[in-house]
């Protein structure tokens, strides 16, 4: 699920076979029920030695085998010496099996000349699109396919224009490419474009303005079969109490659906609604809003996350993690949709819940001495049996780069 752009190739992928991912020591608060997840530490070389510069964009894959993520580090594979942001992937071994790991080859993905970030990954681990950047803010999505070592720009030549490219989504093949691109010349609208890298065709889609102010796009996201997309509509200059919108559109719709267009709240501010991400069925979509009018009975004044799709009745999903605190944000399903992990209000550790029962939420991200620290929710893996995320904190014992890591936690 997620979006594309491209440019220059040059993919190296290295193996490191022998040593540990490291573990972190996770014990449960006192009371804690279940127990804390086991959790590991994937931003590292295959050694187990820790990075040597930060680490983002958390995505595990379907069956909890593979860590993707972005690092500036020039120490997790041999030969990094191109300066720059590159995609990784590592392989999580022995995870099953109490607290410890090993195992842990690490595949460096990287396209000459650029900086890459914004990993995604299709449903089998098999190919990942990602975005790079020359420096003088060329942007493009290419396409890595880790079976047969090679990588791809994504060609937008039947669009009839030069398309620089964004914010990428996969589809659960890996057929379908969606990204975020510049219009056309003397065009002001927002675009968002589609390639069937088979076919080697690509659909442009226009959003159209309201208005007469600009308008972008971002938060691209994709469903399983490529046929659905969501996403976040953003105001230029746009009110101080709605900057930001979420729509839903079919490949085949004229038009967008908004989810959040039925609003009966007179807030100043804060009625953003924002990170949107589909379900992998294209059914539903969640986000993030602070307005207060777009369910009945709304009155907890702060971020929920909500769960809507086109011709459905949007559903409120609160936090459900503390007794003094309903807020939830940054919202990440499970591709069934079923699962739903979030973070807290400010600093706060990430939480994961049923979506369907009133169950108290679990949190999933405790550093070595079993507290609950600043984390980023990542990316669930089917049945949510493992959720990456990211964190700045020194989760694992022996963290001693003050960096932000990749994190991976097993929470079966």
């Amino acid at each position: 699920m997620r979006l594309v752009t491209r440019t220059a190739l040059g993919a190296t992928l290295v193996g490191g076979l022998t040593a540990a991912i490291l573990p972190v020591l996770a014990s449960a608060d006192e009371g804690a029920e279940p127990s804390a997840p086991r959790t590991q530490r994937v931003s590292t070389a295959a050694d187990g030695t820790e990075a040597d510069g930060p680490s983002r964009d958390a995505v595990v894959s379907r069956d909890g085998t593979l860590a993707v993520f972005t690092s500036e580090a020039t120490n997790l594979v041999p030969g990094d010496t191109n300066g720059a942001a590159d995609i990784f992937v590592k392989h999580l071994k022995g995870t099953g099996d109490g607290d410890s790991a090993t195992g842990g080859a690490v595949e460096r993905i990287s396209v000459e000349g650029r900086t890459a970030s914004s990993p995604v990954l299709s449903a089998d681990g098999r190919y990942v699109a990602f975005e790079t950047e020359d420096g003088e803010d060329d942007r493009r999505v290419h396409v890595h396919d880790r079976k047969t070592g090679k990588t791809e720009r994504i060609s937008t030549e039947g669009v009839g224009h030069d398309v620089q490219s964004w914010s990428p989504a996969i589809s659960a093949d890996g057929g379908s490419v969606a990204f975020v691109g510049t219009p056309p010349p003397d065009d002001k609208e927002a675009w968002v474009y589609v390639t069937d890298r088979a076919a080697g065709t690509t659909k442009a889609l226009k959003h159209a303005r309201p208005d007469w102010q600009p308008r972008s796009i971002s938060q691209l996201t994709l469903s399983d079969d490529g046929g659905t997309l969501a996403y976040q509509y953003n105001h230029f200059n746009g009110p101080r109490a709605d900057c930001c919108d979420v729509f839903t559109r079919k490949l085949t719709d004229e038009k967008p659906t908004q989810l959040d267009a039925e609003s009966t709240s007179d807030q100043q501010k804060g009625r953003d609604s924002t990170r949107p991400a589909i379900t992998a069925d294209g059914g539903s979509v969640v986000f993030q809003s602070g307005d207060d009018g777009l369910v009945p009975d709304d009155g907890d004044k702060a971020v929920n996350v909500f769960v809507g799709a086109m011709g459905a009745e949007l559903k409120r999903v609160p936090g459900r993690h503390s007794e003094d605190s309903t807020f939830s944000g940054s919202p990440v399903p499970s591709p069934d949709g079923k699962r739903l992990l979030y973070t807290g209000h400010g600093t706060s550790p990430t939480y994961l819940m049923d979506v369907d029962s009133d169950e108290a939420a679990r949190p999933v991200t405790p550093d070595a001495e079993g507290n609950y620290v600043e984390t980023r929710a990542g990316a669930l893996s089917d049945g949510a049996a493992a959720v990456a995320y990211t964190s700045p904190d020194a989760i694992a014992e022996d963290d001693g780069n003050e960096a932000w890591d990749v994190y991976v936690a097993h929470t079966g």
